[in-house]
């Protein structure tokens, strides 16, 4: 579901502002906006109903930074606020049991920030989750 004017609306939870800024510069003409971003699970939980979104990137580890949010809790309560969310999930790094429980968790996409031409992949995978279907972007073999 996009606004009336075709473009994507993003909003992020993430701990990585500076990726997601740096990245953001390709946005515009691709008619993706970012809308906002949390700073954390308990900011994202706190905007999500109060924001026009149509895709949310979600940054993956919170547990590590002593969130009180796992991963799956912070699905269900994406989901609870806000049922038709698309969601695609990030990492740095490429994560295979990361992958696959996000699959389990029925989240939409995967992103690992280290893909070879992060800007244009992620792109397309907002792009195709926004269409409604599913983008798990997979490891590169060298």
């Amino acid at each position: 579901m996009h606004s009336t004017d075709g473009t994507i609306r993003l909003l992020a939870i993430t701990k990585q502002t500076i990726f997601l800024e740096r990245i953001s510069l390709f946005f515009k003409p691709e008619n993706i906006v970012l809308v906002g971003i949390a700073l954390s699970p308990v900011q994202g939980i706190n905007l999500i109903p109060t924001i026009s979104f149509d895709v949310l990137l979600m940054d993956v580890n919170w547990s590590i930074d002593k969130s009180p949010f796992l991963l799956k809790e912070l699905v269900a309560r994406v989901r609870t606020a806000k049922p038709l969310t698309k969601i695609i999930a990030i990492s740095t790094f490429y994560s295979d049991p990361d992958r696959n429980e996000l699959k389990s968790l029925g989240i939409d996409g995967y992103f690992f920030r280290t893909v070879p031409n992060a800007a244009s992949e992620l792109i397309s995978c907002i792009k195709i989750v926004a269409s409604g279907k599913q983008c798990f972007v997979t490891e590169v073999k060298l």
